[in-house]
């Protein structure tokens, strides 16, 4: 869950983007030298690069920041920081020569002069409010504040992650195994996401979990997602904090009872779990609209999920420590 930000100053923005509306943060960006750009009006410019990404932003492809007008002279320019806070301002001290980040606030960004590279890395999903702030000439200039969505992966980049899939297929094949005459449970896992220290994005199961066993009198068995585990970041870019994004299970066969039947596909406790907790729910099912006592253990069967969540919410606050 990473997304790099290159940040420079310009005079002027004559700027092309590969920016595409559903992509996300990048696993490779392009580094520009700040130096090659000529200094003059002080914007201070975050430009978001988006040749290879797996999750998404609601955000223009350039975000300008104006803290100052008028021409810069590089000699005076002392300090340049940007700030970033989850849904709400940020809020920053500047004394001696500093900026000192308040409460829930963080730096992304800090540099003595205008020459130089920096990446900006967002691995934690939140409302993101940032602002910049320069020390010139002995002066502190604010810019105006930008707000920036980064949300988790979305059941999309799940059910085409080839990794992620073929543990849903062997916890199905798990599902298979233990029906019987007497008995037979749902199988299922949390699904979690988190950027390594190469910028990689990795989708991965969590422990499997068991649904209690129900015997052929019974139509429907069910299963009960666990409380998820989860790590807690300290800062906006650290690596390798796994966050749940999404839960996995299986139904049924009903192959080896002699009466009975149900319904397959998404269930409305499937639904009403995904939109009460905002979760995306996925699932593995025979894809006949309906199964009957006896049917073909092997049947035809495939990948299904909630439709009305995508994705799990995007947090209006910081969720880390």
């Amino acid at each position: 869950m990473k997304r790099y930000i290159l940040v420079y100053l310009a005079t002027c923005l004559v700027l092309t983007s590969c920016f595409k509306e559903n992509l996300g943060i990048n696993e490779k960006s392009t580094n520009l030298n700040l130096s090659n750009y000529p200094v003059g009006s002080g914007d201070v410019v975050l430009r978001f690069s988006t040749s290879k990404a797996v999750m998404g932003f609601k955000s223009d492809p350039i975000i300008n920041f104006y803290p100052m007008e008028g021409t810069v002279d590089p000699a005076k320019v002392e300090k340049v920081y940007v700030f970033g806070a989850v849904n709400q301002s940020p809020n920053i001290t500047m004394g001696s020569g500093n900026a000192t980040p308040g409460a829930y606030t963080f730096l992304f960004y800090e540099s003595n002069s205008l020459n130089g590279l920096h990446n900006v890395n967002f691995n934690v999903p939140g409302w993101w409010k940032l602002k910049a702030a320069i020390l010139y000439d002995g002066q502190v200039y604010y810019s105006n504040e930008y707000e920036l969505e980064i949300w988790f992966p979305s059941v999309y980049e799940m059910q085409n992650n080839s990794e992620l899939t073929s543990k849903m297929e062997s916890l199905w094949q798990e599902t298979l195994n233990f029906a019987s005459s007497s008995s037979r449970k749902e199988f299922g896992f949390w699904i979690c996401a988190y950027v390594d220290s190469n910028g990689k994005l990795h989708l991965e199961e969590g422990e499997h979990e068991k649904g209690k066993p129900v015997d052929c009198d019974e139509t429907n068995a069910a299963i009960l997602p666990s409380i998820p585990k989860t790590n807690s970041p300290n800062k906006p870019d650290d690596i390798n904090v796994k966050f749940y994004i999404g839960y996995f299970h299986t139904h049924t066969p009903l192959t080896y009872c002699t009466s009975g039947s149900r319904k397959t596909g998404i269930s409305d406790g499937d639904i009403t779990y995904a939109e009460y907790d905002h979760i995306p729910v996925l699932l593995y099912d025979y894809t006949d609209p309906r199964i009957y006592a006896g049917h073909s253990l092997n049947g035809p069967y495939g990948l299904s999920y909630v439709t009305t969540v995508n994705n799990r919410e995007t947090p209006t606050f910081w969720i880390g420590n």
